[in-house]
């Protein structure tokens, strides 16, 4: 989806942590510290979201653990996972599949059919996800949400540090509220 030359130009890590042999391979467990920080809005948003299987962290947290857990769905997509500990008995598991949606895009989707249709490239060596809309799947059929009730943009972008560290970090921002949350954590990859 970012081309060849896009391709290229992402870290070998990158590259190797994204080939489809890597996902395909079996599951994979990255470890690492995460922060989550959101306004009232963006808390409201995340809540909101529990109704369609948790695609946001509903607690701020600092430097809390996290592990990401990735592995094939068995079919088309790939599962991400996410286990965020805030504090001891204060974890929370966030959820979603990546399948491919188009030639262009791909499609996040949550257990209960809530998805953003995602642009994938590449920016400056790093790996961009980023929103162009958010919809419902239901029965194979997307239907778009207008966008005056979605957060606004989701943008996710994967930055090596290095061969065996990365940093994740997703923004959402709303066009009229400003940021609404951000999360942002450095990951080992334990086959780096």
């Amino acid at each position: 989806l970012v081309g060849e030359a896009g391709w290229r130009r992402l870290h070998p890590a990158a590259q190797r942590r994204f080939s489809r042999d890597a996902v395909l391979a079996g599951p994979i467990t990255y470890c690492g510290d995460m922060s989550v920080e959101m306004t009232g809005l963006g808390r409201l948003f995340a809540w909101c979201g529990v109704l369609f299987g948790t695609p946001l962290p509903v607690h701020a947290m600092q430097g809390g653990v996290a592990e990401v857990r990735v592995y094939s769905d068995g079919a088309d997509g790939v599962v991400y996972e996410r286990l965020l500990s805030a504090a001891p008995g204060r974890s929370e598991i966030v959820s979603s599949t990546k399948r491919p949606w188009s030639s262009e895009r791909l499609l996040e989707v949550t257990r209960r059919g809530l998805s953003m249709l995602l642009a994938v490239f590449e920016h400056e060596g790093d790996l961009v996800f980023e929103s162009r809309g958010f919809g419902l799947l239901i029965g194979g059929r997307w239907l778009r949400i207008p966008a005056w009730m979605t957060p606004g943009t989701c943008r996710v972008t994967h930055a090596p540090l290095d061969d065996r560290e990365f940093r994740f970090t997703m923004e959402l921002d709303h066009p009229r509220f400003g940021r609404l949350m951000t999360q942002t954590g450095v990951f080992v990859d334990p086959e780096g």
